[in-house]
């Protein structure tokens, strides 16, 4: 079983409408799912890893530099 792209980009839609994050999910999901081939796991790691780095009191100006392409690569390193 594997998440596709599409999943990957609803499961981050849903994450942005709740953390209140204004970006292109939809090319980070993509990006995520180039990574991970859409394996449950990874994809969640790497989700993961994101979120965890992202201290609430930072506010969404970093979650939107966080959600990014570039976001996905610095966190999928260890994959």
């Amino acid at each position: 079983m594997s998440f596709s792209t599409g999943q990957i980009s609803q499961m981050l839609e849903e994450y942005g409408r709740d953390h209140h994050v204004v970006a292109d999910l939809g090319k980070v999901a993509e990006e995520i799912f180039q990574y991970t081939s859409g394996y449950p796991y990874l994809v969640s790691a790497i989700c993961k890893r994101i979120d965890e780095d992202l201290p609430e009191k930072w506010g969404t100006e970093v979650l939107e530099n966080i959600w990014t392409k570039e976001g996905v690569a610095m966190r999928s390193v260890c994959f």
